[in-house]
């Protein structure tokens, strides 16, 4: 493939692969007809000159010849579909001041981090822009060209997502796995908070109202400052966080040694999923913690 392959092996940080190829981009038919649609016009408003280029390219594989915008930005935009960058926090609300002052009908998809509130800001609503959070894929992209997809519309009864609005508090240290996880929930509209440690997990929950409290944790068993066991027999436990002593709890866990299971059922865990995450069984084992749960209560 004329490419490279290298290996760096130390004893700190550890090994490092990196390897280097070119393939040639498919042209045509890669998506089926009709993606992008016949002489669309595609814009990506960002401030971030690498980030646009990224996007750039990922739309010309699709066919694309789309254009970088920066502010400000015209409110007559000729574009037919919009790409906005919302994750530098120091422009969002010019961004969002711009996006609201556009005229006419066009698809907007914001990209925005996955702790970002500004996405509840009426222009959302106003323009019916679709969030993603990065990293942005093909499937994003496709999706946004498709007829099917309709930004913020409701679905059809048979349609809407069965952890839709569930509560939940992710507890995991590693930014990819954040990143990974979060966007799994978001496509199950699952409304998520993210804790960085154990001890941000205690935090948290002792701070929160009742009423306030997650429906259920999704918790790393390795992280920093306080494990994910430690930080499952401190809720269970300490009279300060009563409140918090039957919320589920469901280890994440990468320790594929046999016993690891067993281990996190000990120390208080309710449920266990390991990693790398398997989507249909996070969401089986969510659902049934949420059955379980309710069925206490009643």
């Amino acid at each position: 493939m004329n490419g490279d392959i290298e290996l760096v092996d130390s004893t700190e940080p550890g090994a490092h692969f990196r390897f280097h190829f070119q393939i040639e981009a498919q042209k045509g038919g890669i998506w089926g007809r009709g993606i992008p649609p016949e002489n669309a016009q595609v814009a990506v408003l960002s401030m971030q000159s690498r980030l646009a280029q990224t996007l750039c390219s990922q739309l010309e594989v699709l066919g694309c010849q789309p254009q970088t915008l920066m502010l400000p930005l015209e409110a007559e935009l000729a574009h037919d579909i919009l790409i906005a960058d919302l994750c530098d926090s120091t422009y969002q609300h010019k961004l969002i001041d711009a996006l609201s002052h556009l005229q006419g009908k066009r698809r907007i998809l914001a990209l925005c981090n996955m702790q970002c509130e500004i996405q509840h800001d009426p222009v959302f609503t106003q323009h019916q822009i679709t969030v993603v959070y990065p990293p942005v894929t093909a499937k994003d992209l496709v999706q946004m060209f498709t007829d099917e997809h309709k930004p913020n519309s409701p679905e059809p009864a048979n349609g809407v997502s069965p952890l839709r609005g569930v509560r939940v508090l992710l507890a995991e240290d590693n930014p990819i796995n954040q990143v990974v996880a979060s966007k799994v929930l978001a496509e199950w509209e699952v409304e998520v908070q993210l804790a960085e440690s154990g001890k941000q997990v205690v935090d948290m929950l002792r701070e929160m109202p009742e009423h306030g409290l997650p429906d259920l944790i999704l918790m790393d068993c390795q992280m920093p400052e306080m494990d994910g066991y430690e930080a499952t027999r401190h809720i269970r436990t300490h009279p300060e966080l009563e409140a918090c002593r039957d919320l589920p709890i469901i280890a994440l866990t990468a320790n594929a040694m046999q016993g690891e299971r067993k281990t996190c059922l000990a120390c208080g865990m309710s449920g266990y999923v390991s990693k790398p995450i398997q989507a249909d069984l996070l969401q089986a084992e969510m659902l049934k913690m949420l059955v379980d749960k309710a069925a206490g209560q009643a």
